[in-house]
């Protein structure tokens, strides 16, 4: 449906707002609340109904409300002091009072009732399942949060390997971070039954580990322990927590999976705080050097401890972000050296663990990069095999999916990704949105292309592959607005260098891709 006001169109069926045929970025929540007033335009909607139709009863503040409101207001050229467009009625409600058009869509096709993505709160999953809080810094250094951070790390990495539990990725717990948090919301907001927290005191030599797990759905402790012990301990403390977790969520364990999960890859205390140290800078800050400092912690953490398989899989990456992104790379790090020391680091990881999973990944990306489709496909599968839990392995293998001709099982891999990270990045969106496209499933695409343009409105690619798609269509008005957006973003962009970037085994899905781009009408 298309709701028609002032210079506005709401497109419910594209998902998109639109005025004098320029899209505007909107977000989601924003979205419907737009839709929501529109279609009851008739009537004052009350901030209870509002809460309970878009919130879906989550607790949300008058602050909260009001932000939304105020951005809706915004992105139709109304404002809380004119009131022209959506009218707040003291005491009662909101109503949307312009006058309002309707017309239905004939380009666009039903979508099916399983939505783009999750808009309510996940759903328990049929096995146990748990999210890990970043455990808090209780040391007098804040700096030693890399440290409190790293156990959580390992905890969490340690666990997504048990096929039999469903373990939030940490990417979606960090927005608890220095929070007192109701485990309640922890466990609705994530969707799972169980949540462990903890905190982590480190002085001289000694170390203490406080956690507990807690039923999230009844708030019932379940389990905790203090940990006084010498630093040198740390691992075994881990150990000791992950098999208490083990024990009292009554996991079945597979063959192999209790070795894998118990591995921590080293023993070397200086070893595992340079790796973990690293990954915090590489993470939490942003300064230009960042990189090179995270590379050489890593190098010497290797040096401390050459089997050290994680370390290997770290100093991979960092070489595969030298082949993707040039201007990373020293200058005797071409993209073919790059390249070699990825695959070498990759090699030595599996010689120190030949069940790391994270390794099978790193190798699962080489091959993608040197266009060895069918190698990539196999690392890809032994990775999610070896972790089915892990949101980044999961993530990355469904975008090999993708690019070997395997869509269908791109979405079902980022669909699991997304479930082990409700809190999931715009990058999960793009990743839906290449499978709705290759698929042939226009409507789900360009809605998973604006969503993430909704929430990372400078990424590129969301937008090229939106013009494809309009271009495919015929969408004229959508493809110039498109073509402009791309523009804007790269004032020298042409078909020809984009093109070359690219990487699809099925030669034909490069052909539609170009031929859409090119009836968009983007410069050769």
């Amino acid at each position: 449906m298309i709701y028609s006001f002032n210079q506005f169109k709401l497109d419910t069926d594209q998902f998109s707002l639109s005025a004098l045929g320029k899209t505007i970025p909107i977000e989601p929540l924003v979205f419907n609340l737009l839709v929501y007033l529109v279609e009851n335009r008739q009537r004052v909607v009350t901030r209870e109904e509002l809460l309970d139709k878009l919130w879906k009863g989550k607790v949300v503040t008058d602050a909260a409300l009001g932000a939304r409101l105020k951005d809706a207001r915004k992105a139709v050229k109304d404002s809380g002091s004119r009131q022209q467009v959506i009218k707040t009625l003291h005491g009662r409600g909101y109503q949307f009072t312009a006058g309002v058009s309707e017309s239905s869509n004939p380009s666009s096709t039903p979508i099916a009732d399983d939505s783009i993505v999750q808009t309510d709160f996940p759903t328990l999953p049929d096995k146990p399942s748990i999210a890990v809080l970043p455990f808090s810094n209780l040391s007098d250094d804040p700096q030693q949060e890399y440290f409190s951070d790293g156990i959580t790390d390992d905890i969490i990495t340690a666990l997504s390997k048990i096929r039999n539990l469903l373990v939030i990725a940490s990417s979606s717990t960090a927005i608890y971070r220095r929070q007192s948090v109701d485990v309640t919301r922890v466990g609705r907001e994530q969707g799972v039954h169980y949540v462990l927290e903890g905190s982590v005191r480190k002085a001289a030599n000694r170390i203490r580990v406080t956690v507990q797990l807690i039923d999230a759905q009844t708030g019932q402790h379940i389990w905790g322990e203090r940990f006084d012990r010498e630093l040198a301990d740390i691992f075994a403390v881990q150990d000791e927590i992950m098999r208490e977790i083990v024990v009292a969520l009554d996991v079945e364990l597979v063959e192999g999976e209790q070795a894998r999960a118990w591995s921590s890859g080293t023993t070397n205390l200086e070893a595992w705080e340079c790796v973990r140290l690293g990954s915090y800078y590489a993470v939490h800050r942003s300064e230009p050097d960042i990189k090179l400092k995270a590379r050489q912690l890593i190098e010497k953490a290797l040096q401390l401890d050459p089997s050290y398989a994680i370390a290997w899989v770290m100093l991979g990456w960092i070489y595969q972000q030298y082949v993707d992104v040039a201007s990373l790379a020293s200058a005797v790090d071409s993209r073919d050296s790059s390249l070699a020391s990825m695959l070498d680091c990759a090699h030595k990881a599996l010689a120190a663990d030949p069940s790391c999973a994270d390794a099978y990944g790193l190798l699962a990306m080489y091959h993608l990069e040197i266009k060895a489709y069918d190698q990539a496909l196999d690392m890809a599968e032994k990775s999610i095999a070896l972790a089915p839990n892990n949101a980044i392995n999961l993530g990355e293998a469904s975008m090999i999916m993708n690019k070997t001709g395997n869509p269908q099982r791109a979405l079902e891999l980022k669909k699991r990704a997304i479930r082990v990270c409700p809190m999931y990045r715009p990058g999960f969106l793009r990743g839906l949105g290449l499978s709705y496209y290759l698929l042939g499933q226009f409507d789900r695409a360009i809605r998973a292309f604006k969503e993430s343009i909704a929430r990372e409105s400078e990424y590129l690619s969301a937008h090229t592959n939106l013009a494809a798609i309009y271009g495919e269509l015929e969408n004229r008005q959508e493809a110039e607005a498109t073509v402009r957006e791309i523009i804007r973003l790269a004032p020298d962009f042409s078909i020809k260098a984009y093109m070359a970037g690219l990487s699809f085994s099925d030669p034909e899905v490069l052909t539609r891709m170009e031929t859409g781009l090119r009836k968009a009408g983007l410069p050769e």
